[in-house]
Parts: C-alpha cells; structure tokens; sequence
C-alpha cells in the first residue's frame, strides 16, 4: 500500500512547520458552494513571552493556501484558496492552545466588492468568462447563443461578481463550479484541466 503524505503550502511556499504542528485539517469541497478548509495547529509560548504564529508574517488574510496530499507518486491539490479567518485559542493549559485558520476557495474573492455595471453587445456566457478570467482562472463555459444588443436591452450588473455570476448562471438552467488542475478531469466529463466550470456539466461519480 503506498504511503500517504500531506503538506500546507502557504504563498505557494511549502510550510512544514506549519504541518509538524498541525492538529487537525479539515477540506470540504461542495460543487454548489464555496470548498472550505481548515486548519487547527498548535501554539506554544516562546522564551520571550510571545506565541508562536501569532506574529507570523505568513499568516495574514487573504494569504493563498494551499492543502496537498501524496500517495506514492501521485499528488492532488485538495483545496487553493485563501485565509479568511484566524482565530487563536489560549488554555490556561499552555500546552492546549491553539490557532485555527480557516479559508475559501478563489470564489471568496469574488464576493468581496459589490459592483453596479453595465454589460453591452455580449452573451451571459461572454460575461461570466470576462469576469472568471478577471481572477486569474480559466473559464469554461457554455456558449449561451444570444447577444444583448445594447439598442434593445442590456446587462446590468448590481450584485458582487460570484452573486452575478449566479444569477446568469440560474436563468440560463447552468451551474458554476471551481475545479482544481489534478481533479477537474476526474469529477466532471469534458472538464478541461484546472478551469472553471459554468454551464450544462455532468459530474461524473466515482
């Protein structure tokens, strides 16, 4: 049986310090919602009095995460997504503290802006891969056919952009999911690698 490793990239940098203390770790994926991680590792009080990650340049919000695991020679990315939340808990047993760090995928950061815009002479499904691409992931999307000419009707966005991105995506009977490079292929038939799903896919079950 091959051996099972894990491993926490923090900024794309692996942080082994982070995982000798881990204790626990947490990745759940949802194909209708943001996947979310999170990650418990234990502190300690230092000579000088401070504790340990509290003070870690690393750890900031809206930092990338990233959560590996390795079965042999294979590694799959579980989750890449970004530190939303710490929280550090502080026993009176020193040796009980902890900091949790919790975090979403990239569809976080599409949530965070609420915008007012207009969408002229273009498809929904030219919208969504405009504002997908605009996060540095790769669209995949359905061609949905029709262009709103701009001298009969026109898009306006009033949402943030993940609200609107749903909202195209329900009116048009699609679905929007963000897939990771080594799984995209293995959830969803016709899943191009590492993109971003938005349309009519059909998941593929294992």
């Amino acid at each position: 049986m091959a051996t099972i490793n894990s491993s926490i990239l923090v900024s794309d940098t692996p942080a082994p310090d982070l995982f000798a203390d881990l204790l626990e770790m947490e990745v759940e994926e949802d194909h209708k919602m943001a996947s979310m991680f999170r990650i418990r590792i234990s502190m300690h009080r230092e000579d000088q009095g401070t504790w340990t990650y509290l003070d870690d340049e690393r750890l900031r919000l809206w930092t990338k995460i990233e959560v590996r695991v390795t079965a042999g020679d294979d590694t799959t990315s579980l989750i890449q997504g970004y530190l939303t939340q710490m929280s550090a808990h502080i026993d009176s047993d020193e040796n009980s503290s902890y900091l949790e760090l919790k975090g979403m995928d990239a569809t976080c950061l599409m949530n965070l802006e609420e915008k007012i815009k207009d969408w002229p002479n273009q498809s929904d499904s030219d919208i969504a891969t405009q504002i997908i691409s605009n996060y540095q992931l790769t669209a995949q999307a359905d061609d949905t056919g029709v262009i709103h000419d701009d001298k009969v009707s026109t898009i306006i966005q009033r949402d943030t952009d993940i609200q609107f991105l749903k909202r195209l995506a329900k009116r048009n009977g699609f679905e929007q999911h963000v897939l990771l490079p080594e799984t995209a292929s293995h959830r969803y038939a016709s899943a191009r690698s590492g993109s971003t799903l938005w349309g009519r896919y059909k998941p593929v079950f294992l």
